[in-house]
Parts: C-alpha cells; sequence; structure tokens
C-alpha cells in the first residue's frame, strides 16, 4: 500500500499520481518501526507505489513493479508470486 497521494485532477492520468507532502512524512515515520526485511516487494509501477518503495529503502533488486499489478486482484498476485518463485 502507498503512503497519501495528491488529489487527482480532472482528467489526469491516476497512475500517474504523486505522494503528497502527507504521504512523504507518513512513509519516513514507518521507517523506524519497520521490522521486516522482505526478499521481494510486489507493487503496481504507479509513481506514488514506487516513491513509497523508495522512501522505505526498499531495494531495486527486490521490487517486483509493473503496470499488471495496478489494481491487480488476488488471482494475479497469487500468479506473480508463484512465477517469482521458480
Amino acid at each position: 500500500r502507498h503512503a497519501t497521494a495528491e488529489n487527482t485532477p480532472t482528467g489526469s492520468d491516476d497512475h500517474n499520481r504523486p505522494l503528497s507532502a502527507e504521504g512523504i512524512t507518513q512513509a519516513k515515520s514507518l521507517i523506524p518501526h519497520i521490522k521486516l526485511s522482505p526478499d521481494m516487494v510486489f507493487t503496481s509501477d504507479s509513481r506514488r507505489t514506487l516513491e513509497t518503495a523508495q522512501l522505505l529503502n526498499i531495494s531495486p533488486d527486490k521490487l517486483h513493479a509493473g503496470r499488471h499489478l495496478y489494481l491487480a486482484e488476488y488471482p494475479t498476485l497469487i500468479s506473480e508470486i508463484r512465477t517469482a518463485e521458480d
């Protein structure tokens, strides 16, 4: 899940919405509380999710991002995990 994003102006692409100033603060405030070091992180390639991952210091080699994960449902996510495990 991404942090708070900017509002979408009418007619603009939701996929390209950046994090808001509040969202940046939210993401940075999580850093001291994250006790996990994931092997893989699956996310859409939307601007705000990639910004959140970067702020949380997720290593790019652990990040599995793609447009097909944007608004993805459970079966797509499970398929992506299974493919990555092979």
